[in-house]
């Protein structure tokens, strides 16, 4: 008895260019330089890489103004 699979395979888009392949390389290699410097990176629109301890990196989103609101709406209404 043959096993149907139900996921089709996934369809895969065209491939980057070269030159857009070699762009993201050197963003990746500029990131992880600030990193082993001790400097925080920001990532726009997503928030800032800090170096943390034992060679690990930590990230703080950024908050969206409809992202604050929600948090402090929560706090304003306290937990029963």
């Amino acid at each position: 008895m043959s096993r149907k699979r139900s996921n089709p395979p996934a369809k895969r888009g065209p491939a980057p260019e070269p030159a857009e392949a070699d762009r993201l390389d050197d963003a990746v290699y500029q990131i992880l330089q600030k990193l082993k410097e001790g400097t925080p990176v920001r990532l726009p629109g997503l928030g800032i890489l800090r170096p943390g301890p034992r060679k690990s990196v930590l990230f703080d989103m950024l908050q969206t103004g409809d992202a604050k609101a929600r948090i402090n709406a929560g706090k304003k209404q306290g937990r029963l």
